[in-house]
């Protein structure tokens, strides 16, 4: 997967956005563990794995960029990810997605925003699109809100994207 050249670390007052490396397998494995649902969208990434090296090494080449989540003031606790995907130079596209631990929601709107901030100034992305389950109701307002519009409502899938 060809990579898209993007800092390494992205961080404002409350947030550090840090790129995953294998040394985070650990903490970021126990924190994925937590999660109640992961979205599979078809990708084996997320499947369950024998440690939790081979599930960050898997996670790293799925996506991208991947980034870890912190707190500005806590940078050695992971809280989620926020990750770019199915990058297209040709129809200069990519895809969007984040989590965070259900504890840190209101950490997750300044996790994609400031990706979204770092796509608009070092890349030449027309299309940024987001997927989510229908039912996620928080996340369609939290992309809306960082100014996708809701394109899409399958059975089970919500798309939404924005546009340049």
């Amino acid at each position: 997967m060809s990579d898209i050249k993007l800092p390494e670390k992205l961080w404002n007052t409350d947030i550090l956005l840090q790129a995953l490396s294998i040394e985070d397998a650990d903490e970021f494995y126990n924190c994925f563990k937590k999660f109640e649902v992961v979205y599979r969208y078809h990708d084996t990434a997320y499947e369950r794995v024998a440690s939790p090296q081979q599930f960050t090494l898997r996670m790293m080449r799925a996506h991208n960029n991947i980034w870890t989540i912190r707190l500005a003031d806590e940078p050695q606790m992971i809280i989620g990810s926020c990750a770019l995907h199915g990058y297209s130079e040709d129809i200069s596209r990519v895809d969007i997605g984040g989590a965070v631990l259900p504890e840190y929601r209101d950490h997750l709107f300044s996790a994609l925003n400031l990706t979204m901030k770092s796509v608009q100034e070092k890349l030449r992305i027309k299309i940024v699109v987001g997927k989510t389950t229908i039912k996620n109701q928080m996340a369609i307002e939290m992309a809306e809100k960082l100014g996708f519009l809701f394109i899409y409502s399958g059975k089970s899938e919500a798309i939404v994207r924005w546009v340049v």
